[in-house]
C-alpha cells in the first residue's frame, strides 16, 4: 500500500498526455535477479532447481533455454504407459472464485468446494485445475492477500492454477508471494506463459516467471503424459489499474499457447496437451488452437479451459471441447477424457462435459472434511469482527450494481468536498455484486467494492466529460453543471483516471492536467474508495438509502 501511495503521489507532476510516467517508476517493479541455483542451471536442458511435492504429484520447477515450466508425476519411479485399450483423464475444473469464502444462497463457500475438490484429488488419473481470479473479492480472502483460500486449495489438491487478471490487483511482490505460498511441502503450481517485460514503451523478451511458469507436465497413473499451457487474455492488460502492472505485458495468448504445445508434443513426449486460460471460453472458440500443427503434426489442444467472463460456457470445435464454469463457485466442472493408447489420441466423440450446481454441491457435502473445517474457522474468528460490522440499517430496499456504485460516487463526492477541494463531478465505475438486504455491514461493502482503488483529482476537458464520464457512475451536486460545458475538475478512481488502452495510451481522460492524489490527512495511505463510503454510510445514521433515489434517472447521476 505503501508503494502505491507513493506512486500515485508522484502523478502530480506529470500531465498523462506528454509523459511516460511509468520509466519513472519501473524500479519499483523490477524483476528479481536469478539465484546462483538458477543461474547455474540456466544452460540445462531439464535440470530441477528444487523439489516439491504437489499433491501426491512428485516434481519441481524446470529451467532450460527455451521455456520454464514444472514437471510431476504421480510415481518417483518411471510409469509404463500401456500400448493397447483406453486411459481415463478427469479434469475438474473451476474459474473466477474471486475469494468466495463464506458460503451464500448461490455460492457454496470454501469450506464445500475445498471438500470436494480434496475427494476428487484422491482419484487416480485425476488433475484439478484453476483457470485464475482465485484470491481477489472478499474481505475474508483480501485480509490476508488470498492466503485463506490458497491454503485450502492447496490442502485440498487442487493441482494447477493459471493467472488471471484480478491476480494483479495488489501488485506484482504480492501476485508472486501468494503463487508460492505453502502448505507443508505442497504448494500449487501457477502458470502465465505469455506475461513478459515491459521496459520504455516495447515488449520486453523474458517471460516473467514470478507471476507464473510457462506450462506443467503431469505423468498420471495409467502412464498418459499431460502437458498443460497456462496464458491469460492478450487484452486484459486493460482490465488491471495501470500503475500496478507497469513492468509487464501480456502477448498474444494464441500463438504462446501454439508456441508451448508444439514444445511439449515434440520435446516434452506429452500424449495430451490442454491450454488454461484466463480468457472467455466463446474467445477461445478459434481454429488457432483446434487445428493441427505443422510442426507436431498434432492438434494444438485437445482441451480448452476458460474464464474470466463469470458464466458457463461450453463449445465443441472440431472435436475439441472448449468450456467454463461459473464465478464464485457457483458452478465447477468435470471433463473426462478417453485416450486411445494405441493409436496415441484422444477420443473426441467420447469426452464428456458435467457441470457440479452450488446447490448439488451444498447436499452432497454438507460433512466438511475436519481440517478445511478447522482452517477456515480459525480465520474467520479474525475476520469475522470486521466483517460484521453494521455500517448502516437504513437500506429500504435492495441495490444493484449500478445503484450502488451511484451512492459511491456520491460518497466520495461528499468526501472530497468536506476535504476542502472543489469539484464538478465524482467518477466511480460499477459495483462488483448488488445488495439485498436492510442491513448493511463492512463485509457485504467488501463483497461489492472489493478493489483497493485511491481518488485522484484532475482537470479534464468538456469533450472528454461527454466521452468518459457517460460510461462511468458519475455524481455532480450541482445539476445545472453539464458536461459538455468547459473544463471540470473531477475526482475519479485510479483505475479508470489512470486506465490505458493495449497500447499504453491513456484513453479515458488522455488530455487530463493539474493530477492530485486526494490525500486530505496528508499521511502514507491516501484513503481507498470503499473506506469512503464505510465513513459516509456511518455519518448520516438517519439518512435512509432507496434504490429509486440512485437510479440513473436522478438529475444528480447524470452529465447532460
Amino acid at each position: 500500500m505503501k508503494k502505491k501511495a507513493i506512486l500515485l503521489s508522484i502523478l502530480s507532476l506529470f500531465v498523462l498526455s506528454g509523459c511516460n510516467f511509468f520509466d519513472t517508476v519501473l524500479g519499483w517493479f523490477k524483476k528479481k535477479e536469478p539465484t546462483q541455483e538458477q543461474q547455474d542451471n540456466e544452460d540445462s536442458d531439464a535440470g530441477y532447481i528444487d523439489t516439491k511435492r504437489v499433491g501426491e504429484f512428485y516434481g519441481g520447477v524446470v529451467i532450460n533455454d527455451k521455456y520454464n515450466g514444472y514437471e510431476f508425476s504421480r510415481s518417483k519411479t518411471k510409469i509404463e504407459k500401456p500400448t493397447e485399450g483406453t486411459g481415463v483423464i478427469n479434469i475438474y475444473a473451476f474459474n473466477d472464485f474471486h475469494g468466495a469464502v463464506k458460503a451464500n444462497y448461490s455460492e457454496p463457500g470454501l469450506k464445500t468446494i475445498g471438500t470436494f475438490f480434496k475427494e476428487k484429488s484422491q482419484q487416480q488419473n485425476t488433475l484439478i485445475l484453476d483457470q485464475g481470479d482465485t484470491w481477489q473479492g472478499s474481505l475474508e480472502s483480501n485480509y490476508e492477500y488470498g492466503a485463506i483460500v490458497q491454503d485450502v486449495f492447496n490442502y485440498a489438491g487442487v493441482s494447477l492454477r493459471t493467472v488471471g487478471n484480478h491476480d494483479f490487483d495488489w501488485g506484482l511482490n504480492h501476485l508472486e508471494s501468494t503463487n508460492n505460498r505453502k502448505l507443508g511441502d505442497d504448494y500449487i503450481p501457477t502458470l502465465a506463459a505469455n506475461v513478459f517485460d515491459y521496459i520504455y514503451g516495447y515488449n520486453g523478451g523474458t517471460q516473467q516467471s514470478q507471476c507464473g511458469m510457462e506450462y506443467a507436465t503431469f505423468i498420471l497413473d495409467n502412464g498418459i503424459k499431460v502437458g498443460v499451457v497456462g496464458v491469460i487474455g492478450e487484452d486484459q492488460i486493460t482490465s488491471i489499474c495501470s500503475n500496478l502492472v507497469s513492468s509487464v505485458c501480456f502477448t498474444n495468448h494464441f500463438q504462446k499457447a501454439r508456441e508451448i504445445s508444439d514444445y511439449l508434443r515434440i520435446e516434452k513426449n506429452c500424449d495430451v496437451i490442454i491450454v488454461s486460460a484466463h480468457e472467455s471460453a466463446a474467445n477461445l472458440t478459434s481454429p488457432e488452437l483446434c487445428s493441427v500443427s505443422p510442426v507436431s503434426h498434432k492438434r494444438y489442444a485437445d482441451l480448452i479451459l476458460g474464464g474470466h467472463s463469470h458464466y458457463q460456457q461450453e463449445y465443441t470445435i472440431d472435436g475439441v471441447k472448449c468450456v467454463q464454469w461459473d464465478s464464485n463457485g457457483e458452478s465447477t466442472g468435470y471433463i473426462k477424457l478417453n485416450y486411445d493408447f494405441k493409436n496415441n489420441c484422444v477420443l473426441d466423440d467420447s469426452t464428456r462435459v458435467q457441470t457440479y450446481s452450488a446447490s448439488y454441491l451444498r447436499s452432497n457435502y454438507s460433512v466438511i472434511e475436519e481440517t478445511i473445517d478447522k482452517m477456515v474457522d480459525d480465520y474467520l474468528k479474525i475476520t469475522d469482527e470486521l466483517a460484521f460490522e453494521v455500517l448502516s440499517n437504513n437500506f429500504t430496499s435492495s441495490f444493484d450494481t449500478t445503484s450502488l456504485a451511484n451512492l459511491m460516487s456520491e460518497a466520495i463526492f461528499d468526501a472530497v468536498k468536506t476535504a476542502g477541494y472543489t469539484i464538478d463531478f465524482a467518477v466511480t465505475n460499477y459495483a462488483r455484486t448488488g445488495f439485498y438486504d436492510i442491513e448493511f455491514t463492512y463485509g457485504d461493502l467488501y463483497r461489492s467494492f472489493p478493489f483497493d482503488n485511491q481518488i485522484i483529482l484532475m482537470d479534464i476537458s468538456s469533450q472528454t466529460s461527454i466521452n468518459s464520464l457517460s460510461h462511468n457512475m458519475t455524481y455532480r451536486e450541482d445539476t445545472t453543471i453539464k458536461g459538455d460545458s468547459g473544463q471540470h475538475r473531477i475526482a475519479v478512481i485510479d483505475y479508470i483516471g489512470l486506465h490505458q488502452n493495449n497500447h499504453r495510451q491513456y484513453d479515458y481522460f488522455p488530455d487530463a492536467t493539474n493530477l492530485e492524489i486526494f490525500n486530505p490527512g496528508g499521511g502514507e495511505n491516501p484513503p481507498i474508495y470503499r473506506n469512503i463510503l464505510k465513513d459516509y454510510l456511518k455519518n448520516n445514521t438517519t439518512k435512509v438509502f432507496s434504490s429509486d433515489d440512485y437510479s440513473s434517472s436522478n438529475a444528480h447521476f447524470r452529465i447532460d
